[in-house]
């Protein structure tokens, strides 16, 4: 068994487009969302959770998704992890790239362990560096683009929007040269490298470009240059790439979610499917209602009718089925099956693995202060594992797709043996 690729990816979504040729959108009980599980650390935990949650029964699809943050922890990035006095990394390469790679490698090998055929490799949230005209009044280095790419990317980008935006596709001149100066800049040159960097060596079949809470001229000119630059740059036609929109807020943010009217969802179609166009994304993201990190008792009501006409229109408007994105899964009130096309959950499976760490501790503080190594040994992460396989087993229910493995495989085809997915070049190499 092997890691599935993007082009198989696309086949899978265009097979569970929720809407007919014309649009209509199919009987609900035909309705079918793929569940996105993001995996953190320790990675073999909810890797092999996740996998095992995949074949059970006849086999269900899954994506399983590594973040920026999370590979530049696995490559042991040490602005994101702790180093005993005195130890330096000695990475050989961009550190996001090793990461994803790792990552990529440890699932390939529990995709291979469980026989899992229908696994997907994806990269999230590879969030672009926060602008702000104050910081950008000067320029802040010059790894970034070269000042003329910078400067036409920008303009292409304003008269695309004219027709959907008005004014708001027009800026001043200092506005205009910050945005120069942000593109041109060592932040966003490392950015771009970095998320490059991990698409080639870890060859995802999805990878998302995260700059929804940029200013939205700089957004369409960043999401266009990162698509093109994977596309062009390397010549990678196979993996999905996702643009945002707009950004999904977090847990405890105060400005509530409001439905728009219909002259303000008119209003937003157009410029969804302008954005789509423009960046030529495989994949969209905007704000439906949801919140990442929800509680507990923290739901949110997904806004169906937003995402019923933007998604038909992307459809229809745009030629191609661009799926949908819902980030903050694990607070949604209810799942529009169909209508998002890949459902994100992370915030839960961190609670579940952490409520039974907590739990055993609890259960056993009084041998792990005693120095029992049962108490404290293996069998504490490997308790983690089976929570969070389940959940992942209800997750994948709730988008119905349980079980419909041999379905997709007429789609798909059945997969090859795993064969190397990175090959003796140092991570990075040829990215700079």
């Amino acid at each position: 068994m092997r890691l599935r690729n993007g082009t198989e990816l696309r086949k899978v979504f265009d097979y569970l487009c929720p809407f007919d040729g014309r649009g209509r959108l199919k009987p609900e009980g035909e309705r079918r969302t793929l569940l996105a599980s993001n995996a953190n650390l320790p990675l073999e935990v909810q890797l092999k959770a996740f996998v095992m949650a995949s074949v059970q029964g006849d086999g269900s699809p899954q994506m399983v998704q590594v973040s920026y943050n999370a590979a530049m922890i696995a490559a042991n990035e040490p602005s994101k992890i702790k180093l005993l006095d005195g130890v330096q990394t000695r990475l050989l390469g961009r550190p996001t790239a090793i990461g994803a790679r790792r990552a990529a490698e440890m699932l390939a090998w529990f995709v291979e362990d469980f026989g899992a055929p229908c696994i997907f490799l994806t990269l999230d949230h590879f969030t672009a560096p926060a602008f702000s005209s104050k910081n950008y009044q000067e320029p802040r280095g010059s790894s970034g683009l070269a000042p003329a790419h910078a400067r036409a990317i920008l303009e292409e980008a304003m008269e695309a929007m004219k027709p959907a935006f008005g004014a708001e596709a027009a800026v001043s001149r200092e506005d205009f040269q910050a945005f120069t100066h942000y593109l041109t800049g060592d932040a966003f040159g490392e950015y771009r490298r970095d998320f490059l960097a991990a698409v080639e060596l870890s060859r995802p079949a999805w990878a998302m470009i995260d700059t929804g809470n940029l200013p939205l001229i700089l957004n369409f000119a960043t999401s266009r240059e990162m698509a093109h630059a994977v596309r062009a740059d390397f010549d990678n036609q196979d993996v999905m790439v996702e643009a945002e929109l707009s950004a999904t807020g977090s847990s405890g943010d105060e400005e509530a979610y409001e439905a728009l009217g219909k002259k303000e969802l008119e209003a937003f179609i157009a410029r969804t499917v302008l954005f789509a166009t423009f960046t030529a994304a495989d994949g969209i993201a905007y704000e439906i209602g949801m919140k990442h990190a929800a509680k507990q008792d923290e739901k949110h009501e997904p806004d169906i009718a937003k995402l019923e006409a933007t998604q038909r229109a992307l459809l229809l408007q745009v030629g191609r089925y661009i799926p949908f994105a819902q980030h903050g899964g694990t607070g949604a009130a209810k799942l529009a099956r169909g209508l998002v096309g890949k459902n994100n959950i992370n915030t839960q499976y961190l609670v579940d693995g952490a409520n039974f760490l907590a739990d055993h501790v609890q259960r056993a503080v009084n041998d792990i202060r005693a120095g029992d190594k049962s108490a404290c040994g293996t069998g504490v992460y490997n308790g983690m594992v089976i929570p969070q396989a389940r959940r992942c087993v209800e997750k994948i229910k709730e988008t119905g797709t349980y079980g419909i493995v041999p379905e997709l495989l007429k789609v798909i085809g059945t997969p090859g043996t795993t064969t190397a997915r990175a090959g003796t070049r140092h991570a990075g190499e040829g990215t700079e």
